[in-house]
């Protein structure tokens, strides 16, 4: 018998990003709906002028791509040095924070660029099963636009 899948628990993917030194490294996972949300809001803010009762969105792709990198991380092998003496940095929500604050730009786009890569959504690509699902579905509203059309006819 098949076991159900737990969507609510579900088994992340994970993916390695060294970094250039070829030591340091992160454990990326592939997104959810809820971090989709949450990126989605960290990209823009509506504002409305009641006076002219013009409605302007501002963008902001570097806070989104900093939320989506920040929401990837899940784990990771990094260092840093005191008084001349490697020290591992703990991981931790802070740290995080922390890294992506003070990263080269460059590093950060090809961390994002691997999380994006991740994710198909981000793409705007769909899988094979979700192009098979609305081929489909408009293949059976065309049928039943044409019968439609048809029964107008006669």
């Amino acid at each position: 018998m098949a076991q159900a899948i737990d969507y609510f628990n579900p088994k992340d993917i994970h993916r390695e990003y060294i970094f250039p030194d070829g030591i340091s490294k992160l454990i990326l996972r592939k997104l959810t709906e809820g971090d989709r949300k949450a990126i989605s809001a960290s990209s823009g803010k509506v504002e409305f002028n009641k006076n002219t009762e013009d409605f302007k969105l501002n963008l902001d792709s570097e806070n989104q791509k900093v939320e989506a990198v920040s929401r990837a991380i899940v784990d990771w092998s990094l260092f840093t040095y005191v008084d001349g003496v490697q020290q591992p940095v703990p991981f931790n929500k802070h740290e995080v924070k922390n890294l992506v604050e003070k990263l080269d730009p460059a590093i950060i786009d090809s961390i994002y660029g691997e999380v994006v890569s991740m994710n198909a959504w981000m793409q705007g690509r769909m899988s094979k099963e979700e192009l098979d699902k609305r081929v489909k579905l408009l293949n059976e509203q065309l049928a039943k636009e044409e019968d439609r059309e048809k029964k107008e006819n006669y």
